[in-house]
């Protein structure tokens, strides 16, 4: 499923601080009150304003530093001595998701075969995600030093387990 991208809120152009706010506020509080925060600042807070305002955030560092702050102290009073999964465990999450989902690793190019295979071996992409993750090695730093061998691992069993 592809995202329109071409919407383009009314609202006005938010700052680095509006955005980095925005971004803390999608790690912490549902889809609706991100909404309410941005009808606050004039907006109509549509999904789509809500997504497109995301994305222009997740672009900007700054927005991202600010984010990343906001969170921590956050992170800091509700769960002390807790460290957060980083941007790129998460991306290779949804990458290797992605892929899955999509066939790439098999059982057929069809998505009604795969519909069908998944649905028949239900602990196929649970049992898959736990491999892949299990096999993930993250720098100190949060970069992930081996997404491929980990996706070859999980492709594996996706496809032994969906023929």
């Amino acid at each position: 499923m592809r995202r329109n991208w071409r919407y383009r809120p009314s609202i006005r152009e938010l700052t680095a601080e509006e955005l980095g706010h925005l971004l803390h506020l999608s790690h912490a509080v549902g889809r609706a009150d991100q909404s309410d925060w941005l009808k606050s600042l004039g907006g109509d807070g549509s999904h789509h304003e809500l997504d497109y305002m995301l994305s222009l955030g997740r672009g900007n560092q700054d927005a991202v530093s600010i984010a990343k702050e906001l969170d921590a102290a956050r992170d800091g009073q509700l769960h002390p001595n807790s460290v957060r999964i980083g941007r790129g465990v998460c991306d290779a999450v949804n990458s290797f998701l992605h892929s899955a989902i999509s066939g790439e690793f098999g059982p057929d190019d069809s998505r009604d075969g795969r519909s069908y295979a998944f649905l028949k071996n239900t602990h196929v992409i649970p049992r898959a995600v736990s491999i892949f993750m299990e096999t993930l090695v993250v720098a100190p730093d949060g970069t992930v030093l081996n997404h491929d061998e980990a996706e070859q691992r999980a492709a594996e069993y996706i496809s032994e387990n969906c023929s």
